[in-house]
């Protein structure tokens, strides 16, 4: 089932397990609000496994519905024009050293962002734990994670295992975080064009094709 902010139901559907196990479910939003950094609307999606009438299990999770695109140089979101106020978050944490796993922590930290007029943030190098995207979709920001590489001189030098690394952490990271509506673009490296771009290119596209 899938349910809106107030707790509404949007659409329903019981399917049954196919021989291997496996369920595949298409539910049509058709009147579904949309997700935008001015209105940051989510949704929450809900999965209940049943035997006999008895739930076996339950999971529930949070996102949005949203269109970016690009036409010729300008970027438009739900068909509205979108300009982007950014700033850069060198993942700087002196109190705590690695980013914290509070989402409160970030709900204060973005919407003191939000109220200085930025909507979009570009993270050097890094990905953050799902609190911080939980955080950036319920707050209303736009953010680019990039792939913990910078510049040239390291891509030069990556081999043999290290480009396993890359590839495996890439698409672990765009698997994990792709359903959260508040990511704009996903970032293969910093100051840098990387061997394996084509392929990082190629994997983003087939694993995630809204952005």
């Amino acid at each position: 089932a899938v349910s809106d902010e107030r707790g509404r139901i949007l659409a329903r559907e019981e399917t049954p397990a196919s021989a291997s196990g496996e369920v595949a479910a298409v539910l049509a939003l058709p009147d579904a609000p949309l997700w935008s950094p001015e209105e940051p609307r989510l949704l929450t999606a809900s999965a209940t496994l049943l035997r006999g009438g008895e739930a076996l299990d339950r999971v529930e999770t949070r996102f949005g519905l949203r269109e970016i695109e690009i036409r010729g140089n300008r970027f438009y979101l739900n068909g509205n024009r979108l300009f982007l106020r950014g700033y850069g978050d060198d993942s700087v944490y002196p109190e705590t050293l690695a980013p914290p796993t509070d989402r409160q922590v970030y709900l204060r930290r973005l919407r003191l962002a939000k109220s200085y007029g930025f909507n979009f943030v570009r993270h050097h190098s890094h990905f953050l734990p799902d609190e911080y995207y939980d955080a950036c979709d319920e707050v209303g920001m736009l953010v680019q994670p990039e792939l913990p590489n910078a510049y040239q001189f390291y891509w030069d030098r990556a081999v043999g295992p290290a480009l396993d690394l890359y590839r495996q952490e890439w698409e672990a990271a765009v698997r994990r975080y792709r359903n959260h509506p508040s990511i704009f673009d996903w970032c293969m490296g910093n100051e840098g064009y990387p061997s394996l771009a084509p392929e990082l290119y190629r994997i983003a596209r087939e694993l995630d094709p809204t952005r």
